[in-house]
């Protein structure tokens, strides 16, 4: 459940009114409670969202192996088959017996076998579907065959995402590091000028320096102020401070208390807003693996659990049905090599296929 209010994208204002330079104490400590709740919720989502993506790649992985170890007859089938083929057309185009006319359609249906993802392709993408654009479209023009290239390659790109063995990639990114809210340490230089004007700092506002009681307090309260600063590695505070006092200007400063708890508000306040980009970027990655092939894969595997049905048993029947298919145009091919059928009566069978 989440808290009533959650961290928004915008980095929110710690002022609750638009008329007031300042918050009170008790402003700022309801502040820090509202703020240290978002960040819990956020870093609870967080962690929900890591052990769904992590579980999706772990089912994902299993389902892949399975797969292999259940189907490795088919696959192994697929891939003798897939090495005749493109051996068998090798050779056939090699040969000098044909035609212009009788190459080009051979040659036409190779292409096509690779764009079906029956056979694994042997000739670039970008090559295989610029052919195969021109020649289906040959009226089309520069700009609107291009658009239909595009077309196609998201067609392939989602035909051959995973390889015969069942080799279906999944990609994430390294969500391991649980510090996220770590800062870059700062120079050598930038330290140092802290620490100088720390000590020009200290020894103007001592408090051992004044005898007044009232300058005294005073000036405890200021080394307050650059003691927190200097802890906080907040050189443009120190540097503030510094600038008052060599321009002659009152330094007021808050409680050390409202001071830190302040801090303590903005510190968060950014914080926040870093695990909200965490966040959101997490629950995109989960909706981009949900929507991808191999995640629809996972999504059936799971509805398939439910209903007590082999969805495993059924990928792979399918995948067996699709080997049968390739062996008749194996055997088909291998006619056509051997020289037992023309081109012509190739190219009619194969519309039987």
């Amino acid at each position: 459940m989440s808290p009533s209010s959650r961290p928004s994208r915008k980095k929110q204002k710690l002022n609750p009114d638009a008329d007031s330079n300042s918050l009170a104490p008790s402003s700022y400590h309801q502040q820090f409670q509202n703020l240290n709740e978002q960040r819990q919720w956020l870093l609870k989502q967080i962690q929900r969202k890591k052990s769904e993506l992590q579980n999706f790649l772990n089912q994902a992985h299993d389902i892949r192996s399975e797969m292999l170890q259940r189907g490795a007859n088919i696959h192994a089938k697929w891939r003798n088959l897939d090495e005749e083929l493109h051996q068998f057309f090798e050779e056939i185009l090699s040969s000098e017996d044909m035609g212009d006319w009788e190459s080009k359609e051979v040659q036409k249906w190779y292409r096509r076998l690779q764009l079906s993802g029956l056979i694994s392709p042997r000739m670039s993408r970008q090559e295989l579907i610029q052919t195969f654009v021109q020649e289906k479209f040959p009226f089309l023009d520069d700009e609107a065959a291009e658009a239909m290239q595009q077309m196609y390659e998201q067609q392939f790109e989602e035909t051959t995402s995973g390889d015969r063995d069942g080799h279906h990639h999944f990609s994430a990114e390294d969500f391991s590091s649980e510090n996220n809210e770590s800062q870059e340490s700062q120079s050598p230089e930038t330290s140092r000028q802290i620490r100088q004007t720390f000590l020009r700092l200290a020894e103007v506002f001592h408090p051992d320096k004044v005898t007044d009681d009232e300058v005294q307090k005073h000036y405890s309260e200021i080394m307050k102020e650059v003691n927190s600063a200097y802890q906080q590695r907040d050189l443009a505070r120190l540097l503030e401070l510094e600038r008052k006092y060599e321009a002659g200007e009152k330094i007021t400063v808050e409680s050390s208390s409202e001071s830190e708890v302040k801090r303590q508000c903005e510190q968060l306040e950014e914080d926040n807003l870093l695990l909200q980009v965490q966040y959101e970027n997490l629950k995109a990655e989960v909706r981009q693996m949900r929507n991808s092939e191999e995640g629809k894969i996972v999504t059936e595997y799971r509805r398939a659990q439910r209903q007590r049905w082999d969805f495993i048993s059924q990928v792979l029947e399918e995948e067996k049905m699709q080997v049968n298919t390739l062996e008749a145009f194996r055997n088909l091919v291998e006619k056509l090599r051997d020289r037992k059928i023309g081109v012509k009566k190739f190219l009619r069978e194969l519309q039987t296929l």
